[in-house]
């Protein structure tokens, strides 16, 4: 209650026509709702990921319980709904049919064209023949680069190409399973890892790379790592390990890219020599889509945002 008179007298004093709420924490969608309530504005709930439908839950079942009526007297509260994966959309559409038509939208993140780094090279190895491979952020939960680990080493024992010629970067946390691995492996030389980094120095090193690796959460479908719109912006070919879905689908549609199921290692191996070869013959068939890709500069994905929040308020 007191977090929620305090956002309703902050609205009051600047004269908000609405109240538009981002979680997690998806406690902000309870303080909201009930600052709705208080203040009598309309009420954008942006979910963003999915709240009860996301994977990382591991409540108690009582938990789960009490969490999922909240969920539900929030959504029905609010004058509309936004989460950024068409695919969770449909997940909670299906799981709410009371909800009206029109109440749950999806607005994708976005990339801004004011922020695209000129092409450097500010590779960490100063051996400019490598086949240079970046992963931009942190592998958690069932985020792994383990596929692409065995595809390196399958083409060093089945090709003879060393592993030498590739280079692993993982910017932000590494997981302890991938370090592990490529031990086991005898390329532990080529993963190197890095901590976070200036917003924008990591997109330098992206322009820099060869290879932009997007990895999704294992079998889930109902998300889009936000880092696909930083990988758009730099226009660098992008390999994505993840089951054919909503995300490998917008790979395909703007041709940024190609795509391989997480245990298809013998397709990634092929992408990661196909790589190679471009590499070793300065050579490249890259051409995205440019349309495609626009559809996700911030100026399209801020217009959708106006226009949910202009229908909440007119809705009052």
């Amino acid at each position: 209650p007191r977090m929620s008179r305090h956002i309703a007298a902050v609205a009051k004093a600047c004269g908000a026509d609405a109240l538009w709420v981002t979680s997690s924490p998806y406690t902000a969608t309870v303080f909201g709702e009930a600052a709705a309530r208080a203040t009598g504005l309309p009420l954008v709930l942006d979910l963003r990921d999915p709240w009860t439908l996301n994977f990382m839950a591991r409540e108690s079942s009582w938990q789960r319980r009490f969490e999922q009526r909240a969920e539900r007297r929030v959504l029905a509260a609010a004058d509309r709904v936004v989460l950024t994966c068409e695919a969770a959309s449909a997940a909670y559409r299906q799981s709410y049919p009371e909800l009206p038509e029109g109440h749950i939208h999806t607005i994708y993140n976005s990339f801004d064209p004011a922020l695209a780094p000129a092409a450097t090279q500010l590779g960490t190895a100063p051996d400019t023949e490598r086949v240079k491979i970046v992963h931009f952020g942190s592998c958690y939960g069932p985020r792994r680069l383990q596929a692409v680990l065995r595809a390196i080493a399958l083409l060093r024992d089945r090709d003879g190409v060393a592993a030498s010629a590739f280079e692993l970067l993982n910017l932000g946390r590494v997981a302890a399973e991938d370090q592990e691995l490529a031990a086991e492996l005898g390329i532990d030389e080529v993963l190197q890892h890095r901590p976070f980094v200036p917003y924008q120095m990591g997109l330098e090193i992206l322009a820099s790379a060869d290879l932009l690796v997007l990895l999704a959460y294992g079998e889930e479908t109902l998300y889009i790592p936000a880092k696909l719109f930083d990988y758009l912006l730099v226009a660098r070919p992008i390999l994505c390990v993840a089951v054919q879905s909503e995300l490998t689908d917008i790979i395909e549609r703007t041709a940024t890219g190609t795509w391989a199921a997480p245990d298809d290692v013998t397709k990634i191996a092929a992408e990661l020599l196909r790589a190679h070869e471009a590499k070793r013959t300065k050579s490249s068939d890259f051409r995205p889509q440019s349309d495609a890709v626009e559809a996700f500069s911030a100026a399209r994905t801020t217009a959708q945002l106006a226009e949910v929040l202009d229908a909440a308020c007119a809705g009052r």
